[in-house]
């Protein structure tokens, strides 16, 4: 499993929200990805670091959207996320 950014769509990102958004690629035992998903808003937003949980993962970023799937009161806050197995918030 592995965390962090993108800007917009391309290559192997078909989902942006907005400038820059969290990134998080699911890899199998061999290196093929899994799945992938995005998560973010319209400003930049950012995925640092990831600890799996039973059922999920556990994850801290940086959130400066206000919108998309964050769900924050204020801007440029630390943005902690929990997704299933599957990458669902």
């Amino acid at each position: 499993m592995e965390v962090g950014y993108h800007k917009g769509v391309g290559g192997d990102v078909s989902t942006a929200f907005g400038a820059d958004d969290g990134w998080l690629v699911k890899f199998s035992a061999t290196g093929v990805v899994d799945w992938k998903r995005a998560f973010g808003g319209s400003a930049n937003d950012f995925l640092y670091d990831i600890e799996a949980t039973i059922g999920g993962y556990l994850i801290v970023g940086e959130a400066d959207s206000e919108d998309g799937n964050i769900n924050l009161a204020h801007s440029n806050d630390a943005w902690l996320l929990k997704v299933d197995n599957t990458g669902v918030l």
